[in-house]
């Protein structure tokens, strides 16, 4: 079974938290972050590892050994493709836009 992790991106601050997982329990801190769209983006952790052994979320930004690049997201067979390949996440949507343009 895949650990349950998520991460939020502070659309106002521009700032990225890691570990809001940990805020479940706070129901009105974690139900704020979700409640709250247009201020917080979540991202959910998929279960996968990249090749540095670097935990791979939604919206990160990985290349694969062709240099090709490529945002994760939930499409499953995207997800399924990335058992098989070797990957590494090089940044994520928001904090490193500029990968996407390469």
């Amino acid at each position: 079974m895949r650990d349950i992790k998520f991460r939020a991106w502070n659309n106002t601050l521009n700032e990225m938290y890691y570990n809001v997982q940990n805020h479940i329990n706070n129901d009105w801190a974690f139900g704020y972050i979700v409640k709250n769209k247009e201020l917080w983006s979540l991202m959910q952790y998929t279960g996968l590892k990249d090749k540095n052994g670097k935990d791979a979320f939604e919206s990160d930004i990985a290349k694969d050994r062709y240099n090709q690049t490529f945002v994760i997201d939930w499409n499953y067979t995207l997800l399924s493709q990335l058992e098989d390949i070797e990957f590494e996440v090089i940044g994520n949507i928001y904090e490193n836009p500029e990968l996407l343009e390469s």
